[in-house]
């Protein structure tokens, strides 16, 4: 990445994201966390240190995925993620249609097989009957 280059985009996106977080952090802060401690007591006291810690490291995670890659995750994430769906698809759809035609061939053989056994019974079938009743006679 050239200096310089996606500066102020990616600055604007940490300021929302923090913002975003921040306001999170405060409405359950000072709004549901003293109703929550007016009807429940000291066990409220445990969330709030762990919401709080929770907080910290979703910060620091986040700093630290900034410093090291500025501007994650990339514009053209989901162009990528939709050609890899495309390939898999194709992929899946390739494969069930060979199973299928393999399946179809099968059925075709044992279909011509049947048939041709088939053919046989019925052209060997008169003789029999003209055999058994020329023994009748």
């Amino acid at each position: 990445m050239l200096k310089g280059q996606h500066q102020l985009p990616d600055f604007i996106a940490v300021i929302i994201v923090y913002g975003i977080i921040f306001s999170e952090f405060y409405a359950f802060t000072f709004i549901f966390l003293p109703a929550f401690l007016n009807k429940h007591g000291v066990v409220a006291y445990f969330i709030g240190i762990e919401f709080t810690t929770l907080f910290i490291f979703l910060n620091l995670a986040y700093i630290m995925i900034q410093c090291t890659k500025p501007g994650y995750p990339p514009k053209d994430l989901a162009k990528h993620y939709h050609e890899k769906t495309l390939e898999d698809i194709k992929q899946r759809t390739k494969k069930m249609t060979e199973k299928i035609n393999k399946h179809r061939q099968r059925k075709m053989q044992n279909h011509f097989q049947l048939q041709d056994e088939n053919d046989d019974e019925i052209r060997y079938y008169p003789s029999i009957i003209i055999s058994f009743v020329l023994l009748q006679m």
